[in-house]
């Protein structure tokens, strides 16, 4: 009976959280102002729980994954504005790239703790800001770019009118991020990175895939800022790379994730 009822709470719980994400857009869909508030909010929780899910859950603190929110929404726009693909595919691939990209730098500086972990993740905003200055003629350098406005709705991530669609797909994709946290909290993957986050050595030596746990929380974790960074850039219409390889956005998911309870489910949440 006690296990019905806590089941029963639980339910009720995410019943009312649904309700509120559905109801609280609705009730402001007549200020921009508001809608461009929830919006923030909601763009910065999703990033702050992606950035949880390696962070918070393994213990290894990254001050740079700005540099992953830029990558994503420098290569979904090269996609689409020069390749001209549909932006939500465009979005995806890069997602899988900067992912990909993600592992691969992982494999060095994971070899690296506490500290020097955190200054080693610090420069690679700085390394990725400047090569998308470098290689001007893909990026356009330091002028950046400007996003086509010819067609707009769903399938172009654009609306000219409202806000109001931009809040829900960064609704959508904090709801996916909270699902993806709590499954992987409670998967083997979860129990590794929670042990390693407590004793690094301890873990290593009962037998735990230490490498292999942190490399599989980055590629999720990269995966996910990256997306948000695509949407990021579709709500902005520009991108360039001094805003949006701005080590102030990596800052500001450590901060709203330590301030909500870094390593637990709805601590960016409260944060952000």
């Amino acid at each position: 009976d006690a296990q019905m009822l806590e089941k029963k709470k639980k339910n009720a719980e995410v019943l009312i959280g649904i309700l509120a994400i559905i109801l609280l857009p609705l009730a402001t869909k007549n200020s921009n102002y508001f809608l461009h508030i929830l919006f923030l909010v909601a763009i910065k929780a999703y990033l702050a729980v992606s950035w949880n899910i390696m962070s918070g859950f393994s213990g290894q603190m990254s001050l740079g994954h700005s540099a992953f929110v830029g990558a994503g929404a420098y290569f979904s726009t090269i996609l689409y504005v020069r390749g001209g693909l549909n932006p939500w595919l465009a979005m995806v691939l890069a997602a899988l790239t900067v992912a990909l990209i993600g592992v691969a730098l992982g494999l060095a500086i994971f070899r690296l703790r506490s500290a020097f972990f955190a200054l080693g993740t610090m420069a690679l905003v700085t390394i990725a800001r400047q090569l998308m200055i470098y290689f001007k003629d893909f990026t356009n350098g330091s002028q950046g770019f400007s996003y086509p406005v010819t067609n707009d709705g769903l399938a172009y991530i654009y609306f000219p009118d409202s806000k109001l669609g931009y809040v829900y797909i960064a609704l959508t994709f904090l709801v996916v991020a909270l699902f993806a946290a709590y499954k992987i909290s409670r998967s083997k993957l979860g129990l590794d990175l929670f042990s390693l986050r407590d004793d690094h050595d301890a873990a290593s030596s009962l037998g735990v895939d230490t490498m292999g746990a942190k490399l599989w929380a980055m590629g999720i974790s990269c995966l996910m800022v990256s997306m948000g960074g695509s949407l990021y850039a579709h709500y902005c219409l520009y991108i360039d790379p001094s805003t949006i390889f701005d080590a102030q956005i990596g800052m500001d998911m450590v901060t709203m994730t330590m301030l909500g309870g870094i390593g637990t489910l709805w601590g960016p949440v409260i944060g952000a």
